[in-house]
């Protein structure tokens, strides 16, 4: 496993995953929930964002940052977080690289970060579909994605998004005839990803469904936040919102217990 960067985070700030904003074609279909989102972040000042993957329902390559729904997105995560927003990609938005978030004041973290609190403690910041191991054909999917990257970036566009549709109707469609136990995340390789990190904690997102416990003491159960226990703490981030909410959210509605986390002096809390 490569180093990891490492990453200070200073008192306040947010970590939110899987907002999975609808930004595919030149219309874009997820204009409300922008809105929704522009709000969001006006009501919520912090010295720094964490997006732990799935900004977008997909991505296809540089030329969708062009396009004027994706470019609005980025544009305001620049203005309201200058050189503070850090991206991890997601299984929907894994082509987004840092050539893409870099004019956008966007940092992007491929393979996921080391966080350190400002009690000293050690997070590993990652989506979280790494830990679906059972999953096997989802795992296969994912590397023969990843070995494609270079062919899917040379894409047109309109085939590029063509594509991300199709395996948008594909992955829902799987996903629905597969048993919950299969395609949970497994606490055994939360736990090898810390190891390897050198990590206390682990936050992640990807399950849609937010829940936390202790790392290495026992299996996490479902909860609604955690704090920075000595024991170390696995935090599972709730999708931020569904398209509905963020289409009929006000300033400050978003964002409730166990879609967002902010980190406090003495460690980690649910922020609503």
């Amino acid at each position: 496993m490569a180093r990891l960067p490492e990453l200070e985070l200073p008192a306040g700030t947010l970590l939110i995953a899987d907002l999975h904003l609808d930004v595919v074609g030149p219309e874009g279909d997820g204009q409300d929930g922008q809105d929704g989102l522009d709000n969001w972040l006006a009501a919520n000042p912090a010295p720094a964002l964490i997006i732990l993957g799935d900004l977008f329902d997909a991505w296809v390559g540089a030329g969708q940052a062009r396009q004027a729904p994706a470019r609005r997105v980025l544009e305001e995560l620049g203005q309201r977080f200058p050189g503070a927003v850090h991206l991890v990609p997601g299984n929907r938005d894994f082509l987004f690289d840092r050539k893409t978030g870099a004019p956008f004041g966007i940092e992007v973290h491929r393979d996921g970060m080391l966080g350190v609190l400002p009690t000293g403690g050690r997070v590993l910041l990652v989506h979280g579909d790494e830990f679906c191991t059972q999953d096997v054909t989802y795992q296969r999917l994912k590397r023969l994605l990843r070995r494609s990257t270079w062919f899917l970036r040379a894409l047109p566009l309109f085939l590029g998004l063509a594509l991300a549709r199709y395996l948008r109707r594909r992955s829902r469609k799987a996903v629905a005839h597969k048993a919950p136990a299969y395609t949970a995340m497994q606490v055994e390789a939360v736990r090898a990803a810390a190891t390897r990190a050198g990590a206390e904690h682990v936050i992640c997102g990807h399950a849609h469904r937010a829940f936390s416990g202790p790392l290495w003491s026992a299996t996490p159960g479902p909860g609604a936040g955690g704090s920075d226990a000595g024991t170390g703490g696995w935090w599972v981030l709730g999708a931020f919102a569904e398209g509905a909410e963020l289409a009929g959210a006000g300033p400050g509605e978003l964002g409730g217990t166990g879609a967002v986390l902010r980190v406090t002096e003495t460690g980690l809390e649910p922020h609503n």
